[in-house]
């Protein structure tokens, strides 16, 4: 899907670092920004979106009895995350795993 230019403009930055869109490309109050390694800067209008309208009533149902069992003291035995110290990946592991036994052979 190739996407056409419509306008192109100049426009100032001031010493503040503000920039006036022109009138022409002001379309949402909000503004996503990226800056690309070649200096080029993009915005993406964006939309601000309510959490409540995001998370469905029955996720938040869940999360409130989740939360009041937690105050009751409802809660399963802590999960020991030990062996997960991030230090190696998978992926790491594997090729750790794949050397120990090809150095056994």
């Amino acid at each position: 899907m190739a996407i056409d230019k419509v306008q192109q403009n100049l426009v100032h930055v001031d010493d503040k670092g503000r920039v006036v869109l022109p009138k022409g490309v002001r379309r949402a109050g909000l503004y996503a920004v990226e800056l690309m390694d070649n200096d080029e800067i993009i915005l993406r209008p964006r939309v601000a979106v309510d959490p409540r309208e995001v998370i469905s009533k029955k996720t938040l149902a869940i999360l409130d009895e989740s939360m009041l069992n937690l105050a009751k003291g409802k809660a399963g035995e802590p999960i020991d995350l030990s062996s997960f110290s991030g230090e190696d990946e998978p992926d790491e592991q594997k090729a750790k795993a794949r050397q120990k036994k090809s150095k056994r052979r």
